[in-house]
């Protein structure tokens, strides 16, 4: 009974509860949407009302279930811990309350950063900002070493760094080899760049885990500077001189990279948008699949390879390709063995086990009998000592400068895209300035002992990174591995199939070109009625971005690398100003009773948007006295804006008539008053002024007039 009456109690306050609330709501349209309950009475007509956030009554009761019509409601009573207290309700978001909740609150300061900031800095000799500099590149030393950590690192931290660094080793070998065949240099001169390379930007640059050495794009590049078999024989000294010019250029590169890291150019990676980025990695795939044509050449002739020579070397380039695919799902040993070196494994199984013994006259070209490693390629040689005869006839001419501009922003694009990639990784942020200081110091001494440069190698720090490499130790160790094995491990390099190579870059570039932007590019370009047809065509980008992609994948191809980046940045910029442009906006009001005209402009003032103020203002048309009320968001942003507000007032004193410009933001008036003498035709208030009461997205217009 006591159970029974307690029932009938709550329901009764339930229905007490429910009326007052239907008498303080008025009844509105039902919504279906999930934030909207529905709250009555049980008679003929039900009256559905939405749940007011705001209303500490509303908000107490909750509908559960509705029966058919007629029936009882079922309430539930929220607990108490279902009523968090907001000191702000976000679900009744709107500009004007939050507009009065930001009134009463001061910000949070920010924090400030741990490391200083990487902007363009200008440099004088001798002067505080170089020493400064300096340092800050210098410091990348100390950083990134698990005993400088704290807490230090145990024992099974640095096994980890010792096992992936071997694995990268033995990944970054046959790649690397493939990158020489596209560079068209010696094997043995990619191999010691690469070592020499990562040992330097591991122990100068502050950036663990990414490792470098001769890069894909930085070797598509230097292949468009080699000797071309198609193009006819070329002699010996040929060779040297194209390969003299390549180091020459690299050394120059590398001075002009230690530049620009004490200058801190690193800061323009600001401006590689993911569009460039898209289309750059794109185009990398599509150079780096077209090079592998090289594994099915005769290297004798130049010619391609015919009748089962070509067949078995299709043959290993597929086993490779496939088993560095899919190696990684086979169980238990997948994940611990790299998909490489099982590829290269498996090739020179079936090649000196099968095919060679059952069909001798067979010719697969080989890493022995394309460029031998021996005894005398184990260790690099000194530039101005091995190609004596080459520097004494090299000709430092425009093309050579050239080649050294394309070879430091090759360097330094790749570097920031590898960068912008290890921060999307969730690794610790690289410092780009430090590691360009380690790049321009390792091509400086790669260069010099006869060794070719390169940049950071996308795919092998992408592994490291995932095999859970968190310090400079793992990089250590690769550069060490590939050193021993070329100073005593080179027999065993001798024996790999190029074809097998071949296979394993097929990979990199299947797995480099970024695939979904073909939809994205494709259905961008159709229209909205083509799109909706199929819930899998609804991937428009902005067809800015689109033309972005397809271009500098084109121009990849076509041009150099390079110049197909600065391309895509130069054409992102140019939609950012169009866009910014048409967001530009005046509003004109007129005051009958004091005979006043306002301009209202909202929009940044540059030179984009300055045919669109002027064509605005009409002073032959507008009364005596006419004011331009600038909003918040309004800013002069170059010469340009301070010289048509200039040109405006000028215009209208030729008529007899008063323009005032009110609004003015604090920066603005700083432009304004350092440039006084070149605006002289504003009036002193213009610098020095008492901000007026605007009308703003919260203060209707006649709400403005009235208060005045």
């Amino acid at each position: 009974m006591a159970s029974e009456q307690k029932n009938k109690e709550s329901n009764e306050a339930v229905k007490d509860l429910s009326h007052n609330v239907a008498r303080k709501t008025a009844p509105i349209i039902r919504n279906e949407s999930k934030d909207d309950y529905l709250v009555g009475k049980t008679e003929e007509n039900v009256q559905y009302m939405k749940r007011s956030k705001t209303d500490p009554e509303l908000d107490f009761i909750k509908v559960v279930k509705q029966e058919e019509e007629g029936a009882g409601i079922c309430y539930q009573f929220y607990g108490e811990k279902e009523l968090p207290t907001l000191e702000y309700n976000y679900h009744d978001f709107s500009h004007s309350t939050w507009h009065d909740f930001k009134k009463m609150k001061k910000p949070i300061p920010a924090e400030e950063e741990e490391k200083p900031c990487d902007d363009i800095r200008i440099l004088l000799p001798l002067h505080s900002t170089f020493m400064y500099s300096l340092k800050h590149c210098v410091s990348g030393i100390a950083s990134g070493w698990g005993f400088k950590n704290k807490p230090r690192k145990n024992f099974s931290y640095y096994l980890n760094e010792l096992l992936n660094g071997i694995l990268c080793g033995i990944t970054m070998l046959p790649e690397v080899i493939s990158f020489s065949f596209i560079a068209g240099i010696p094997i043995h001169v990619a191999l010691h760049g690469s070592w020499i390379l990562c040992l330097c930007a591991t122990l100068l640059g502050g950036s663990p885990g990414i490792v470098t050495g001769v890069s894909g794009a930085f070797a598509a590049v230097a292949g468009t500077y080699a000797l071309n078999p198609e193009n006819g024989t070329y002699t010996q000294a040929d060779y040297d001189m194209c390969l003299t010019r390549m180091l020459v250029a690299v050394m120059i590169a590398s001075a002009i990279l230690l530049v620009f890291s004490l200058v801190h150019v690193a800061s323009v990676s600001q401006f590689l948008s993911t569009s460039v980025i898209i289309g750059y990695s794109n185009g990398l795939a599509i150079i780096i699949a077209k090079a592998q044509l090289h594994g099915f050449h005769d290297f004798d002739t130049g010619k391609y390879l015919k009748g089962q020579d070509l067949y078995i070397s299709i043959l290993y380039c597929l086993i490779a390709f496939a088993i560095t695919q899919f190696s990684h799902h086979i169980p238990k040993i997948g994940k611990y063995i790299p998909a490489a070196l099982m590829g290269i494994l498996v090739v020179i199984l079936i090649h000196y086990s099968i095919v060679a013994q059952l069909l001798p006259e067979v010719k697969i070209s080989t890493v022995g009998s394309v460029a031998q490693l021996s005894s005398s390629t184990s260790f690099p040689s000194v530039l101005f000592v091995k190609y004596t005869d080459s520097l004494r006839n090299l000709k430092f001419d425009l093309a050579l400068v050239k080649q050294a501009l394309v070879f430091t922003a090759s360097i330094m694009i790749e570097m920031l895209i590898i960068a912008d990639i290890v921060k999307t990784l969730g690794a610790k942020e690289p410092n780009s300035n430090q590691q360009l200081f380690g790049l321009g110091v390792g091509n400086m001494l790669s260069s010099m002992l006869g060794s070719m440069g390169g940049s950071s190698m996308v795919g092998i720090t992408i592994m490291n990174l995932n095999s859970g490499s968190k310090g400079k130790e793992s990089n250590l160790t690769t550069g060490l591995f590939v050193f021993v094995m070329l100073a005593g491990g080179y027999p065993i390099l001798n024996y790999i199939p190029i074809p097998s190579l071949c296979g394993i870059m097929l990979s990199v570039s299947f797995h480099c070109f970024k695939w979904f932007s073909i939809p994205m590019v494709v259905f961008s370009a159709f229209p909205q009625s083509v799109r909706n047809l199929h819930p899998r065509m609804k991937m428009k980008i902005s067809r800015y971005d689109a033309f972005i992609i397809l271009v500098v994948t084109i121009m990849c191809v076509l041009w150099v690398v390079p110049l197909a980046v600065f391309f895509g940045i130069v054409f992102a910029a140019f939609s950012y100003v169009w866009e910014s442009k048409s967001k530009f906006k005046v509003e004109i009001y007129y005051d009958k009773e004091a005979n006043i005209k306002y301009y209202e402009v909202e929009g940044n003032i540059f030179y984009a948007s300055k045919r669109m103020l002027t064509r605005c203002f009409k002073p032959e048309e507008d009364p005596e006295t006419t004011v331009m009320v600038l909003l918040a968001s309004t800013s002069l942003f170059d010469y340009t804006a301070i010289e048509a507000l200039n040109s405006l007032k000028a215009l209208y004193n030729s008529h007899n008539k008063c323009l005032l410009i009110k609004g003015l933001s604090y920066g603005c008036i700083k432009k304004v008053a350092k440039m006084n003498r070149l605006c002289r035709l504003m009036e002193h208030d213009l610098v020095g002024f008492t901000p007026p009461t605007l009308p703003t997205l919260y203060t209707p217009f006649f709400e403005m007039k009235s208060s005045q």
